[in-house]
C-alpha cells in the first residue's frame, strides 16, 4: 500500500505507516459525497462498530478511515454545512462517526480508486492491501483474520541488574517491545523454573 499522510476534517494529522508500524490493520471508505450506495453502506455503522470495537478505545488492533475522494466537492459537504457545493449530498456523513474523515482526492488517485464505495484492508505486519468489500464488521475483522499475516514482535532485553539465583526476591530486567499495541505476554525461563506473565501492556518494564 503506497503511504500517506492525511488530516482530518476536525484537523489531526495520521501517517499510514506510522499507524501499520504501530501493529493495526487500516480500513479506508472511499465514498463520494453524492453516492447513494456510499451512504446506503455508510448507515449500516458497519464500519463505524468496527472502530468501536477493534480501534484504539477498544482492542486496539484496527483504525479506520472515511477518506472523500471527489475533487469537485468541499469539505463543508462531508458536514452538510453551509456552503456545501454538492446538490446531490447525501446527508451529514460525520453524524455519529468518531472515526477520522479526511477530504482528500489525491488518495483516491494514488489508491486507483475505480468507483465508489471502495473499502480497503492493510495489513500492517506486510502493508499489503485487500479489498475487503461492503461487509458488516465480522465480515471486517474475519477479512483481516484470513488475509493479514501474524504481525512480528521485538522485544529487546535493554540491561540485566543483579543477577542472581532462584528463589530470591531482588533483581530486575529491562525489555523495551515494538511491533503492536499489547497486550503481551512474556515466558521468563531459567532453564527448568519457567514464569508465565500475562496481558502485559506495551512499554518498557
Amino acid at each position: 500500500a503506497p503511504n500517506f499522510t492525511v488530516v482530518s476534517i476536525t484537523g489531526q494529522s495520521y501517517n499510514l505507516y506510522n499507524l501499520l508500524d504501530s501493529g493495526y490493520t487500516v480500513y479506508i471508505d472511499f465514498f463520494a459525497t453524492w453516492c447513494g450506495p456510499c451512504w446506503n453502506y455508510h448507515s449500516t455503522h458497519a464500519l463505524q462498530e468496527l472502530w468501536e470495537q477493534y480501534g484504539p478505545s477498544g482492542t486496539g488492533e484496527a483504525f479506520v478511515f472515511g477518506i472523500e475522494g471527489d475533487c469537485q466537492t468541499n469539505t463543508q459537504c462531508i458536514t452538510a454545512s453551509p456552503g456545501c457545493n454538492d446538490p446531490n449530498n447525501q446527508g451529514n456523513w460525520a453524524n455519529g462517526v468518531t472515526y477520522p474523515l479526511v477530504d482528500n482526492c489525491s488518495i483516491r488517485s494514488l489508491y486507483q480508486v475505480a468507483y465508489y464505495p471502495t473499502i480497503y484492508m492493510i495489513c500492517p505486519a506486510d502493508k499489503k492491501i485487500y479489498e475487503a468489500g461492503q461487509q458488516g464488521p465480522s465480515g471486517l475483522w474475519a477479512a483481516r483474520e484470513a488475509n493479514c499475516p501474524p504481525l512480528v514482535v521485538t522485544a529487546l532485553v535493554n540491561d540485566v541488574n543483579n543477577t542472581i539465583c532462584y528463589g530470591s526476591s531482588t533483581g530486575s530486567i529491562d525489555i523495551s517491545v515494538s511491533g503492536g499495541t499489547g497486550p503481551y505476554t512474556y515466558n521468563w525461563s531459567n532453564g527448568a523454573h519457567t514464569q508465565d506473565l500475562n496481558n502485559i501492556p506495551a512499554g518498557t518494564y
